[in-house]
């Protein structure tokens, strides 16, 4: 029966392809017992306006790659049946308002300065990689699940509207210019998954980022500026349970207040792709390139141990000097009456004896 069914489905492909005069190349699959999908890719056909004759019953299109000027709310009329839309083309606003059964809309490389509003409430995926956005006002698709913002120009992100996302698994801010992370990100979100902030200039990550963020599996904080990674920020109830950790092509400083990131890399089971080979310090100059795993622990006891001693040899030689001045203040005090009266029995005796010299040679 199904065998049937795709024949009858294929037989109508064949008669829309011929309708279409070549302009698009319309693909069938069927599943289960019927052929659920038409898919009509007019990629790179040098398109000027969408082409007439498209089925009503088309639920993939792609017009990606064409010279299409502009698209409104009118340009899928009788299109009502589209579940997914990949196109760059320039579009008015509410363009896709009228199509309820939308679930995948990709707007890639659109020059969009923000996300389109009037987006369809069932949309689940949202692609807007490689625009101009740099900021965003106000959110649409609150349904969405899939969200990829990559490429754009975002240099601030307001966490805290992840928040009317509720359905949100995925978001991809890769390649942006985001400098931060969410204070804590499960205030902001309790749904996400998966979290790639990959080639930002993040340079620190706030020390309860990770609390409480028991959904997310995947995180990717690689290629970003971060130097330092707090005990806090990692908490390990919240680390152990997730798939995949990225942390490489950082600006690590490993000093020795690096010693607890050092032997956690060390002992954590999250996989941590590239750990041995690209998770290096940037700083200090002696440990520069060099693998943060590799850092020499124990060099950083002796130099505690060197500055207690340090300290305990410092605050001997103090109180040395301290007691010598003490002593000789004391023994400077006791002493100077007795030096006062034999300084003054000697003036006394010298006085004398000038004047019997004086007197026993008959001087004046």
């Amino acid at each position: 029966y199904c065998i049937f069914i795709c024949n009858l489905f294929d037989l109508l492909v064949v008669h829309l392809h011929i309708l279409l005069k070549d302009k698009c190349m319309i693909l069938s699959s069927c599943l289960s017992v019927s052929c659920s999908e038409v898919i009509v890719d007019c990629t790179e056909r040098g398109l000027k306006k969408i082409p007439p004759g498209i089925p009503g019953e088309t639920t993939n299109l792609t017009l990606t790659i064409n010279h299409i000027p502009l698209l409104n709310s009118s340009s899928f009329q009788g299109l009502e049946n589209l579940v997914e839309i990949d196109m760059r083309v320039k579009i008015e606003e509410k363009t896709f308002t009228k199509l309820e059964n939308l679930q995948a809309l990709y707007l890639d490389g659109n020059q969009l300065e923000s996300i389109p509003k009037g987006l369809p409430e069932n949309l689940i995926l949202l692609s807007l990689e490689v625009n101009h956005i740099f900021q965003i006002f106000e959110w649409s698709a609150r349904q969405a699940v899939w969200l990829y913002l990559k490429n754009n120009k975002l240099n601030s992100f307001i966490w805290k509207n992840l928040s009317y996302l509720h359905s949100l698994l995925v978001l991809d801010l890769s390649g942006n210019s985001l400098t931060t992370v969410p204070p804590m990100l499960s205030d902001c979100t309790t749904s996400l998954k998966k979290l790639i902030v990959h080639k930002n200039q993040i340079v620190k990550l706030t020390s309860d980022f990770l609390k409480n963020a028991f959904n997310l599996k995947y995180l990717d904080l690689s290629y970003n500026h971060i130097q330092n990674v707090e005990e806090s920020s990692f908490p390990d109830d919240v680390v152990k349970q997730m798939d995949m950790l990225l942390l490489h092509n950082n600006r690590f400083h490993c000093s020795c207040n690096a010693t607890w990131f050092v032997k956690w890399l060390n002992k954590t089971t999250v996989t941590i792709p590239k750990l041995g080979t690209e998770v290096t310090c940037a700083s200090p100059g002696a440990q520069r390139f060099h693998l943060v795993i590799s850092v020499d622990l124990l060099a950083c006891q002796h130099n505690g141990l060197s500055i207690i001693l340090y300290i305990l040899l410092t605050s001997l030689i103090l109180s040395f000097l301290t007691m010598s001045i003490l002593s000789w203040q004391i023994l400077y005090s006791s002493s100077y009456p007795q030096m006062y009266v034999h300084v003054y029995n000697l003036s006394y005796w010298s006085t004398n004896h000038r004047l019997n010299l004086k007197h026993q040679f008959g001087l004046r």
